[in-house]
């Protein structure tokens, strides 16, 4: 630094460096190089234990661990050892020092795939972390961890069972690779369901809302992914945001299980993900529904269409704004075994939407995506011009209105939809008008829509999509149908396509035409709105 820029550092008052100091830690600058600005400036830093409370430990940012572990074997009989911490995690135990009794964000990245680490010394690794932080638990405000391995997790879990952490508001913790489940007889590959885990209480003592208020008062976002639980003794309550995926069906929560968690919850959530987590719905009848008052976001992803088709029938959303659906069930071999494991996807999938148009507020939504979503039935091109010369000549229609037609037809309030791998039948259906008795024109699907969000690798539906908004707007003139038109329409497809999609691009249907990449490439140029490409007098 310039003399004269230290000079004036050094002259300022305390408190006003200090202000600098917190200014730029606000703006979530790492106050490590500033703390090497300068003496004064490093003696602030260090004795302000607000500056360091983040805890970062990445076993991809040690370098040479195979061969340190293994030459400091012998810390495994001196693991309480201060000195051993400072030399095999020197900055973490730094920082923890110098966060004094300030609340601290934890986050542990425990990727051993990608290292040369042997078992043993992964073993010995996760046992300093563990053992460094888990002193600290009653200081943990936010907690992440992320694995490969489910021993790391399970370590952690097992350590911190029964031990109160009064400011935790966050914990989020992922088996990094779990595939998600698809076999209908998946099995868990993990060891056995540990009886001592964060988040479960004790066997053989009642759950009440007192040992969890005792544990977690301030929890407030649990996140597991592919983390498993003994779910019938599962603690957290009063969550606002709750998140399971990625959960192998043998290992998923019962349905009373699963019902009670969200009951736990019930007045309180208002993010709720169930990605490839949903229970299978028990044989033993249950009655009465619950009520999630405040839910305002649902994510919704399944293998087995089976685990959702009754959802929407037991669980009012009615505040629901944002809804995302993932469709995994293609993926799933037994899907594609038989006609008959077919067959029975595409009724429970048409039954699922059926029943969330039916029970859900779908009228309010304002954000909808839907991932990988596969339409029940056919619906070709011939087809869809058939539609529109039936709507437009008044006749009744000799081609029936597909499923999701529908299911956009109540949303008619979505500003924002996201595609993402939609099938020809979903996109066409977001395309296709339809005429309403007493001679109004058509409403068109979703016909508030602001911004359409489409990310897709088949050039053949999505080239369909903008050739039948476009055709619809030349037709739709002088007849009982208003033509699609959506101010933005963003695609997430390889630049390349650009020179092929500008024939069906139209000013008539779009504001603006933009690639996700950040351009499109027509020609020898690079455009960011297609439409730019396009000569005037081709719109006339």
């Amino acid at each position: 630094m310039p003399s004269i820029f230290a000079t004036s550092i050094l002259y300022m008052p305390h408190e006003i460096q200090r202000e600098f100091l917190y200014a730029a830690h606000e703006a979530g600058n790492d106050m490590r190089p500033l703390s090497q600005v300068c003496r004064l400036w490093r003696k602030l830093s260090v004795k302000t234990s607000r500056f360091w409370t983040d805890i970062n430990i990445d076993v991809l940012r040690s370098m040479n661990w195979q061969t340190e572990i293994t030459a400091h074997n012998t810390a495994c009989n001196n693991l309480y050892s201060v000195e051993t911490y400072r030399e095999l995690l020197p900055w973490p135990s730094t920082v923890l020092e110098r966060s004094g009794s300030q609340p601290i964000t934890v986050n542990v990245r425990l990727l051993f795939g990608n290292t040369r680490m042997c078992a043993h010394c992964q073993a010995i690794y996760t046992t300093l972390v563990l053992r460094l932080l888990v002193t600290h638990a009653p200081r943990f405000k936010s907690f992440t961890i992320v694995a490969d391995i489910w021993e790391p997790i399970r370590s952690f879990s097992a350590a911190l069972f029964d031990k109160r952490m009064p400011v935790l508001e966050r914990w989020d913790a992922t088996l990094d690779g779990s595939p998600v489940p698809l076999g209908r007889l998946t099995q868990c590959n993990l060891p056995t369901i540990p009886d001592t885990a964060v988040f479960q209480h004790p066997w053989g003592i009642v759950h009440t809302v007192e040992i969890h208020s005792e544990l977690y008062p301030k929890l407030d976002h649990l996140s597991l992914r592919g983390i498993i639980h003994r779910w019938e003794r599962f603690l957290p309550q009063s969550l606002v945001t709750l998140e399971l995926s990625n959960l192998p069906l043998n290992c998923r929560p019962t349905f009373e299980a699963f019902m009670m968690i969200l009951l736990n919850s019930q007045n309180t959530l208002k993010e709720l993900t169930l990605s490839a987590s949903a229970p299978l719905r028990s044989n033993t009848p249950t009655s009465g529904k619950i009520n999630l008052s405040k839910l305002e976001k649902l994510h919704i992803g399944y293998t087995f269409s089976e685990t959702v088709v009754l959802l929407p029938e037991f669980l009012e959303v009615p505040a629901l704004r944002s809804l995302k659906i993932h469709d995994m069930t293609y993926d799933n071999p037994r899907t594609r075994a038989t006609q008959l494991g077919f067959a029975m996807n595409e009724s429970n999938t048409a039954l699922f939407h059926t029943q969330i148009f039916k029970r859900w507020p779908m009228q309010q939504l304002k954000h909808l995506k839907l991932e990988t979503p596969h339409s029940p039935g056919k619906f070709n091109q011939a087809n869809l011009i058939q539609l529109y010369r039936d709507i437009q000549a008044g006749r009744r229609r000799t081609q029936s209105i597909p499923l999701f037609t529908t299911l956009f037809l109540g949303c008619h309030s979505v500003e924002c939809l996201n595609l993402v791998d939609p099938d020809l039948v979903t996109l066409m259906a977001l395309a296709t008008p339809v005429a309403l008795q007493g001679g109004e024109p058509g409403v068109l699907p979703c016909y508030r829509l602001n911004c359409l969000h489409i990310s897709t690798r088949d050039f053949e539906a999505l080239s369909l999509f903008m050739w039948a908004i476009k055709f619809g707007a030349q037709s739709c003139h002088a007849s009982r149908l208003k033509p699609r038109f959506i101010p933005s329409l963003l695609l997430d497809v390889p630049p390349a396509w650009g020179t092929r999609l500008r024939e069906f691009a139209s000013r008539q249907v779009c504001t603006s035409i933009s690639n996700f990449g950040g351009y499109f490439e027509v020609g020898s140029d690079r455009v960011t709105n297609l439409l730019d490409s396009l000569p005037l007098e081709v719109e006339s």
